[in-house]
């Protein structure tokens, strides 16, 4: 069950959307409603009541439920929600941005959120670096407060692309952090929020989020949610099949015959699709490192069983330039050849490119490079995401037919998560990210020391088209940069595009209704795109 988890991002010269509370948010009726049961973990029992924004391994519902940023951004439909910040505008050619808060927004202690709160969220980034995930002081000089409800930030050069970061940053209550010793450590297992909920109790088979009263843009309609534990694909769609979850991210083989026959009138979905998944070649691997290794393990691959058997047909087969089509079809380089663009099956030109630079087949079939080093890696994959499980085999036995042994090794994941993003894997399965305009998967992707970098790239070429992109508000020097990065990206294969990453989304309409849909795309629709879950759960309405 492949997932992505990211900041939700938009445009940031996007006109700002109406606020929340103009959005028909009023207090709920009292208190008849069933909890709204939100289907989103595989991974086993929780191991601890951790809502720590800043701590790994926090749990569903910390952002958007319970801390907020200043804006949500939706890749959905390019839209911009102010939550905490209300408006933003840029000056000084383009390096001071200002941002106007929220009035009478109050702590879910009751104490007064302000422009203090903001300045000490990005000063705690700085005095720790490692809760600084996307590298916001290496773009911004300063922030201050101009006023109790207006802070500027000052960046260090024209970087209009970089703001959607800080401004889609989770705000900590200083009143609280600053008391904590060692706050990244920290649990926070009763967090003080700003957001539409709160916790309610917390046990490691489920836990509970209530509505807080105190939410600037009033009560919540959902009073309750509640989030099981599940341990892998199988139990958890078993459960969605039965009719327990209001609301899940799972992928599910057969959905209409296994999902939707049961309830026709109240069960549906929508998978609207996402960035790739990637098959990720750690570039610290002297052998993965080299570019026809790479190319050959390309074009062993068949992806059409990919999408069509282990996918269901859910998920498409991917562009090799990591752009999402036809999505993104206005930023494709029309002089692309054929094969950049989409992949080819073909094994024999994959042997013909090994053999051409010097690799020979041992006596066990396993090609050999010229100081005897055999192409025999391991595959990591998450363990209980059934469909990258079954992708993983195929491309296993894909590349034991040219010669190449892949032993598949499926991580909990945990696990799975803290090797492939510590660079600790030979080759893995694994998501991308996204944002309003392909810059987002390739900024992600390619930039040095980005912390969704997983595969170690660094190179001259990209970091300079990816600058390029950054630096500019020229329409035209754009799509220049992203011609580069997608010829760069088809040819020199950091990553290996497999299929789209699907948005897996379902949800019940007999006890909620409000819910993003393909006709009223509002914002991105899954469980696991925080913070955007806070603009569902703030439009969900019970059924009377």
């Amino acid at each position: 069950m492949g997932k992505k988890r990211y900041w939700a991002m938009g445009a940031a010269a996007v006109a700002l959307g109406a606020s929340l509370a103009a959005s028909g948010v009023t207090p709920a009726a009292a208190g008849s409603e069933p909890p709204l049961v939100v289907g989103d973990s595989t991974s086993g029992l929780f191991a601890a009541a951790n809502f720590n924004p800043y701590a790994s391994g926090n749990l569903w519902g910390t952002s958007g439920a319970i801390y907020e940023p200043l804006f949500i951004f939706s890749t959905v439909n390019g839209k911009t929600y102010p939550i905490l910040g209300l408006d933003y505008k840029w000056s000084n050619g383009g390096k001071t941005l200002t941002v106007d808060l929220r009035h009478g927004v109050k702590w879910s202690d009751g104490k007064p959120f302000n422009a203090d709160d903001v300045v000490y969220t990005f000063d705690f980034l700085k005095k720790n670096p490692s809760a600084d995930g996307m590298g916001i002081w290496k773009q911004i000089t300063s922030i201050k407060q101009t006023n109790p409800y207006q802070v500027v930030f000052q960046f260090k050069r024209l970087n209009p692309t970089f703001a959607i970061y800080p401004l889609g940053t989770l705000i900590i209550p200083k009143h609280i952090f600053s008391t904590v010793k060692n706050p990244t450590k920290w649990t926070d297992p009763n967090p003080v929020g700003t957001g539409p909920f709160t916790v309610k109790s917390f046990s490691h088979q489920v836990y509970y989020l209530k509505a807080n009263p105190l939410y600037w843009g009033g009560k919540p309609k959902v009073p309750e949610i509640e989030f099981p534990a599940y341990n892998g694909n199988e139990s958890a769609n078993l459960a969605l099949a039965s009719g327990k979850f209001d609301w899940a991210a799972y992928f599910i083989p057969n959905i209409d015959k296994v999902y939707i026959s049961k309830n026709k009138t109240d069960y549906h979905y929508w998978f609207p699709p996402g960035a790739p998944v990637l098959l990720y070649p750690n570039q610290k691997d002297p052998l993965l490192s080299q570019l026809p290794v790479r190319q050959a393990i390309n074009l062993a691959i068949n992806r059409q069983p990919l999408s069509q058997i282990a996918e269901y047909g859910y998920e498409a087969i991917a562009s090799r330039t990591g752009l999402i089509l036809p999505n993104q079809q206005a930023w494709l380089d029309k002089s692309l050849p054929k094969d950049d663009v989409y992949s080819p099956y073909d094994p024999k030109q994959a042997e013909a490119i090994l053999q051409k630079a010097g690799f020979h087949k041992g006596s066990d079939g396993i090609y050999v490079s010229k100081d005897g080093k055999k192409l025999h890696f391991s595959l990591i994959v998450v363990a209980g995401w059934t469909d990258w499980d079954e992708q993983a085999q195929m491309i296993a036995n894909d590349l034991k037919n040219i010669g190449i042994l892949v032993d598949v090794r499926q991580e909990q994941y945990g696990d799975w998560y803290a090797n492939i993003s510590g660079g600790k894997y030979q080759l893995g399965i694994g998501w991308s990210n996204e944002g309003p305009n392909p810059f987002y998967y390739y900024y992600n992707l390619l930039y040095p020391k980005n912390p969704n970098n997983w595969e170690g790239w660094s190179d001259k070429t990209s970091t300079q088209a990816l600058n390029q992109f950054l630096y500019t508000t020229d329409s035209k020097v754009q799509h220049q940069a992203i011609n580069k990065l997608q010829k760069y990206a088809a040819e020199q294969l950091p990553a290996i595009p497999l299929t789209y990453g699907a948005t897996w989304y379902e949800y019940q309409t007999n006890h909620y209704t409000g819910w993003p849909t393909a006709q009223n795309p509002y914002v991105d629709p899954a469980a696991y795109t925080v913070p955007a879950i806070e603009v569902v759960l703030t439009h969900l309405k019970p059924v009377h």
